[in-house]
């Protein structure tokens, strides 16, 4: 064994630690881990990630516009399904509306919409992932959160829950898809003034939405019989980027701490290179 050889050998604890120690100080100094952090310890002093629940003066305004829109038209849905990005505020949204309707209130979660999900009549159901996974002729109602971006990036560092969403999420394709979604739903579309919620009532007919996402899919891309294979998500996936890809992969954002990774190993060959010099 030469000398270099062993020069290196016997740097590596050293290496290890200087790469364990920038890429650490490196992801540490991320907002998105900062939160992820608060929450953790969070939950371990109330036993909930969750910052206590408080009203917000303008969630509250757009609930009465929406309820406003209701009696406008005649319409009391009993069904109501909220999609829309991540730190949208669909979560308060719904209890708000659950308030002023009497109906209950349930979060989704991605294991429940895994499968076609068992609805209930009497409750607001919410989820990100909703319109694009589940079989939404079921709801009276669809409500759209057409949060931007950058907006959802901010609430989720700000609510603390799970700030790495942040990171590990394509946020852009996440919406995209969600966009396209609620796009194919037939039935007019109502905006509820100075907020980001869009709304499509069910026509008679129904929202027609697998029908039109089929027909628009093989108008553009010519796709022939394998098409009935493809959940809607994927045929959603496809339409936007030609690739029907299942689940939550599609939306994973793989190179989100490449410059961490970099920088700690660039840190760890510097340390090696003065070790054998």
């Amino acid at each position: 064994m030469s000398s270099i050889q062993k020069s290196i050998i016997k740097s590596m604890p050293k290496v290890i630690t200087e790469f364990s120690t920038t890429l650490g100080l490196g992801l540490l100094s991320k907002a998105t881990i900062q939160s992820f952090f608060r929450g953790q310890i969070r939950r371990l002093l109330t036993g909930s990630r969750e910052k206590p629940y408080r009203i917000i003066p303008e969630i509250e305004i757009v609930s009465d516009r929406i309820i406003e829109l209701f009696d406008q038209l005649g319409n009391f849905p009993s069904k109501i399904c909220i999609d829309g990005m991540p730190g949208g505020g669909k979560s308060t949204l719904g209890r708000s509306l659950a308030q002023r309707t009497g109906l209950k209130w349930q979060t989704l979660f991605w294991k429940d919409i895994k499968q076609p999900y068992r609805f209930l009549p009497g409750v607001i159901y919410e989820n990100l992932r909703l319109i694009r996974t589940q079989d939404v002729e079921f709801f009276d109602i669809v409500i759209y959160i057409d949060c931007n971006i950058n907006t959802a990036r901010q609430r989720i560092l700000e609510r603390d829950r799970n700030g790495l969403l942040a990171d590990i999420v394509n946020l852009p394709k996440l919406k995209a898809v969600g966009d396209l979604a609620f796009d194919m739903l037939d039935g007019q579309e109502y905006r509820i003034a100075d907020s980001y919620v869009r709304i499509k009532f069910k026509p008679h007919a129904g929202y027609n939405d697998l029908s039109n996402i089929k027909k628009a899919l093989k108008q553009k891309h010519c796709i022939d019989a394998e098409i009935e294979k493809y959940s809607k998500e994927e045929m959603l996936l496809a339409y936007i980027y030609g690739r029907p890809n299942k689940g939550l992969f599609p939306y994973v954002n793989y190179g989100a701490y490449n410059d961490e990774i970099l920088a700690g190993l660039s840190a760890a060959l510097d340390m090696t290179i003065r070790s054998v010099l």
